[in-house]
């Protein structure tokens, strides 16, 4: 071997170590750290901000901008955040527990005096004692339940006082793409977002046409969910509940739709839900370019139905443009607003007929 040939080897070996250091770094950087903090420039660097990391004294380190966003609603919601579990016959003096197997779903303290809302999949059973667990794993028998199948909602109490309770917001606050949080069993947490507000379509009637007696618009988010997150409560990012997981398929009931039974919930009073009796074609949901208004609703040919309290009063396609001065728009519908009435309030509808405007009077049965 030559000298020259030696001095090639020797510079062609520096070079394809230098070169594999510096792809060996990069490698580690991109894929095995992820984490921001252990970036590093030099391998001595890197092994700088490992011992860092392990010979911590115990002191917590600050949470990241986007840790505190999830951090604090999670903190603020919690406590009222409750486990449902199928009643179980516990022998005194025996060690024993709640297992994964008896664990019904998710569910949430409304009301200071211990009413709790879930779904009534979770508990449908009226006659059924269930097992509570709030968020200190404190075990509370139920004393009541009731069941509002239309709503698909169930409210258990435990007679308890003074318990933490959520609080609400409303559909109309709601964006797409907002982030939300959700809770499954064993403190499992999820982080979503509103993907879009869904109008279920109304198997019997038709996608367009609508009933007086029917909420459609729910929430969908775009994270799939299991069984374990049923009766969860849907928490934004100001620690407020804005609608209550129903079933497993992922629909999400906004919470305005649950108030009417709030208002009566551990009342002397039982909640009806008013009677109106009008089908309708909700004008925000229809593309047609012909029509130009996106607020109201119209009254389809055969919508007002034989035992409603609007026969006579109002007729086939007739635009209803509010009740009670309340516009019908995209976040309000006809039975939405219907909703917040009881059975024989007299309400206010102003229409539009053949271009006219007016004001009938309609008492809800």
């Amino acid at each position: 071997m030559n000298k020259k040939h030696f001095y090639f080897i020797i510079i062609s070996v520096l070079i394809i170590g230098f070169l594999a250091g510096v792809v060996g770094e990069l490698w580690v950087n991109g894929f095995l750290l992820k984490d921001p903090y252990l970036n590093f420039k030099s391998y001595s660097d890197l092994s700088q901000k490992i011992d860092d990391l392990v010979s911590e004294d115990g002191e917590p380190r600050s949470l990241k901008d986007e840790d505190q966003r999830i951090a604090q609603p999670i903190n603020k919601a919690t406590p009222a955040i409750v486990s449902i579990y199928r009643y179980k016959k516990f022998q005194e003096n025996k060690v024993d527990t709640l297992l994964k197997n008896d664990f019904l779903g998710r569910g949430v303290i409304v009301t200071s005096d211990g009413w709790i809302m879930t779904s009534d999949t979770v508990a449908a059973n009226l006659s059924s004692t269930y097992y509570i667990v709030d968020s200190n794993n404190e075990v509370f028998e139920s004393v009541e339940v009731v069941t509002y199948s239309d709503l698909s909602i169930s409210f258990i109490k435990i007679d308890q006082s003074n318990l933490p309770v959520i609080e609400f917001s409303t559909k109309k606050d709601l964006i797409k793409g907002q982030n939300v949080v959700l809770f499954g069993e064993d403190g499992n947490i999820k982080a979503s977002r509103i993907e879009n507000l869904v109008s279920l379509k109304n198997q019997t009637l038709g996608q367009f046409v609508h009933s007086s007696e029917d909420y459609y618009n729910y929430i969908h988010l775009q994270t799939e969910l299991d069984s374990d997150f049923i009766g969860t409560p849907i928490i934004n990012l100001e620690g407020e509940m804005i609608g209550l997981l129903v079933d497993a398929s992922g629909k999400v009931l906004p919470i305005d739709y649950t108030f009417p039974a709030m208002r009566v919930i551990g009342s002397d009073n039982e909640y009806s839900a008013p009677y109106l009796g009008i089908l309708y074609y909700d004008y925000y949901q229809l593309l047609n370019p012909t029509i130009e208004m996106k607020k109201g609703a119209q009254i389809t040919s055969a919508g007002v139905l034989t035992n409603s309290p609007a026969k006579g009063i109002l007729l086939p396609n007739d635009i209803i443009i509010k009740i009670e001065n309340e516009e019908i728009n995209q976040t309000k519908t006809v039975s939405e607003l219907i909703a917040q009435y009881q059975t024989g309030d007299e309400l206010n509808f102003t229409i539009l007929r053949e271009d006219v405007e007016m004001v009938v009077s309609i008492e809800l049965k």
